[in-house]
């Protein structure tokens, strides 16, 4: 039998649905449990993901492309009544936490 792995990720709370729909598409079992970032206290979700060891690579490269970090542009409304013109601001958004661990025993019950 192959090595198991647990992955722990830490998502954005924007970007849960879509990342737990890519793993579940690709096979993976998801776990999410909502969770709280300590820096910014900004709502995250955490997933638990159980897989093989060589599972581990394409599971990660998975979570990087669809909730990796990444640029938004927004615009903000300005004021044309005291002539303050909408603003262009480039954010950085998105990102995962990831946590690979070493599973010694996996049991469904």
């Amino acid at each position: 039998m192959l090595g198991m792995k647990l992955l722990m990720a830490i998502v954005q709370a924007d970007d849960t649905l879509e990342v737990m729909d890519a793993l579940t598409h690709a096979g993976y079992r998801v776990t999410k449990i909502a969770t709280q970032g300590g820096w910014l206290h900004k709502e995250n979700s955490t997933l638990l993901i159980g897989l093989q060891d060589n599972q581990a690579w394409h599971a990660a490269t998975l979570l990087k492309r669809v909730a990796g970090r990444r640029t938004k542009t927004t615009y903000s409304h300005g004021d044309v009544t005291i002539g303050l013109a909408p603003e262009e601001t480039t954010l950085e958004v998105g990102g995962v936490t990831l946590f690979v661990l070493a599973v010694e025993r996996v049991e469904r019950m």
